[in-house]
């Protein structure tokens, strides 16, 4: 069985073409290098997406990340009543930005028992679910071992109890991956060939075409 070779940006155009004209043949409508550019990159981001759903990482290569020994920022304020124990993370400034979140480890001392150092990872939460474990005036003390953890925006909020400290995070995400031009210049957000695996470059190609067949479909309906 071949092994799958790694396509350029211009391959995959030149795939593209051949593909579109057999599948929508009796449509003049044509697209240029960019276009088809933007149905590409466009589709491999949905690929990935259907790879996270099934949590098939180890198909994404360099694309799943980790991110060791962030220290959170204590927040008091930012609209979270009272959050003595809230913790806030900057996501911003990681490589190509977050696509997706995967899984939080927390490592802290505990000073209650058993007290120690101590790993574990943090529970997934929806934020309006996150209240009942925030500090506040009619709850002093909440007491809650395992780290519970939501996204808003940029940030990773990260609630842990009284008795945690000195907190550090390791943060596993998915990148996005590097958009795809067909010449230079490259740069650290760009590249000329495709970032996935060569054995999922026919997977971008074939979902770029349906993604531009349901463009002419729509173009069509509108003449």
């Amino acid at each position: 069985m071949a092994v799958p070779t790694s396509m350029t940006a211009s391959q995959m155009i030149d795939e593209f073409l051949i593909e579109y004209d057999r599948i929508i043949a009796s449509v003049s409508q044509s697209y240029e290098d960019s276009e088809i550019l933007s149905f590409l990159n466009r589709s491999q981001e949905i690929l990935i997406g259907e790879l996270y759903k099934a949590r098939r990482f180890d198909l994404l290569g360099s694309l799943y990340t980790i991110v060791n020994s962030v220290s959170p920022t204590q927040m008091t304020s930012n609209g979270i009543p009272n959050g003595y124990y809230v913790l806030r993370s900057d996501t911003s400034t990681f490589a190509r930005g977050v696509m997706y979140f995967l899984d939080v480890v927390v490592s802290a001392t505990r000073t209650n028992l058993p007290a120690g150092s101590e790993t574990s990872m943090a529970e997934w939460i929806d934020k309006d679910f996150s209240k009942r474990f925030i500090k506040d005036l009619s709850n002093s003390c909440v007491l809650f071992r395992t780290p519970k953890v939501y996204a808003e925006g940029d940030y990773l909020i990260v609630l842990v109890d009284a008795f945690t400290n000195s907190p550090t995070l390791s943060i596993q995400y998915i990148k996005y991956p590097l958009t795809m031009v067909v010449s230079g210049p490259v740069s650290d957000v760009s590249t000329t060939t495709c970032e996935l695996r060569a054995d999922l470059h026919k997977d971008v190609v074939t979902k770029a075409v349906y993604l531009a067949k349901e463009a002419t479909d729509r173009l069509q309906q509108t003449k």
